[in-house]
């Protein structure tokens, strides 16, 4: 990981580590071997406030673990424009008991058996401003699922389209979720088929505030899908 702007030892991500600011200069991949026991994600924060400022760059997830672990009350993760994919494995972030702060992330193409995309418990505290979810598929799930005594979800504009869940953002168990500013649901399918409800909030059992503007014509995203690139022009001969 080194190579990509990041440490290469997963017991840097701890409060004691020289370095907690990162700049990625490539995509960060894990591509062979294992995730070393007792650890339980490819990127694993214990303790202490990391930054990691993707410049446009992707974290891709390993085959047998979960791609971003956040464990400890204490436990801060800000993460910066930045796409988070390739996920196979359970949820591909999951946070327990710590902070998570996105900005200007994409999470996309994380097809997984089970497990929701992105999962808060036991007292998570998530933070998302401008985030895109675009075509993740689970094989059961939800795509956000927040639950337990103290979790919350405070979501400032967001874009959910494509993506093949149970249900898209749900808070359950004592859990908290508010909707802020422009949230698009757009072409998401439920795991039986099209539903117009996986195009909207679920709310399960927790406590949810809807301020957003839904989807539509006064409702324009800040955080558009990236458009697909353009071809070369071919120089004539």
């Amino acid at each position: 990981m080194a190579s990509c702007g990041l440490p290469s030892s997963w017991s840097l991500f701890a409060s004691n580590a020289p370095v907690k600011t990162f700049s990625l200069t490539a995509d960060c991949t894990f591509s062979s071997g294992s995730v070393p026991s007792g650890v339980d994600g490819f990127l694993h924060f214990s303790s202490g406030e990391f930054t990691i400022n993707g410049n446009g760059h992707s974290i891709i997830g390993p085959p047998n673990a979960i791609t971003i672990r956040v464990a400890g009350s204490n436990t801060v993760l800000n993460l910066n424009n930045v796409t988070i994919q390739g996920n196979q494995y359970g949820p591909a972030v999951w946070v327990q008991q710590g902070s998570l702060n996105l900005s200007s992330v994409v999470i996309r193409d994380n097809p997984t058996s089970s497990g929701s995309t992105f999962l808060g418990n036991s007292g998570a505290r998530l933070a998302f401003e401008n985030v895109q979810f675009l075509d993740n598929r689970r094989g059961s799930g939800h795509l956000v699922s927040v639950s337990g005594s103290g979790s919350s979800l405070v979501m400032t504009n967001g874009v959910f389209r494509g993506n093949t869940v149970t249900n898209v953002v749900r808070a359950g168990n004592a859990a908290a979720a508010q909707l802020e500013g422009c949230i698009v649901f757009e072409n998401n399918l439920q795991l039986d088929g099209i539903s117009s409800s996986v195009n909207t909030l679920a709310e399960g059992t927790g406590a949810v505030t809807d301020n957003s503007v839904s989807s539509g014509p006064v409702c324009i995203a800040t955080t558009p899908t990236p458009p697909p690139k353009k071809k070369a022009k071919e120089v004539p001969t």
